[in-house]
C-alpha cells in the first residue's frame, strides 16, 4: 500500500488547500487579500507540524 503512494500525491494533497486560498486572494476585490489569507496559512503549517 504504501509503495504505491507516490510522494507527488502527497504533495498535491498538501497544496490543496494552498490553490484554494490563491484563487481567492487572486480573484477578491479586497486590497487587503493576500493579508486575509496569511493567517489560514499559518494555521495549516502549525497544524501539520503538530501531526
Amino acid at each position: 500500500m504504501l509503495s504505491r503512494l507516490s510522494p507527488y500525491w502527497l504533495w498535491v494533497l498538501f497544496a490543496l488547500p494552498a490553490f484554494a486560498l490563491l484563487n481567492e486572494a487572486f480573484t477578491s476585490v479586497d486590497p487587503k487579500a493576500f493579508r486575509h489569507a496569511l493567517h489560514p496559512t499559518g494555521g495549516f503549517a502549525a497544524r501539520m507540524m503538530i501531526i
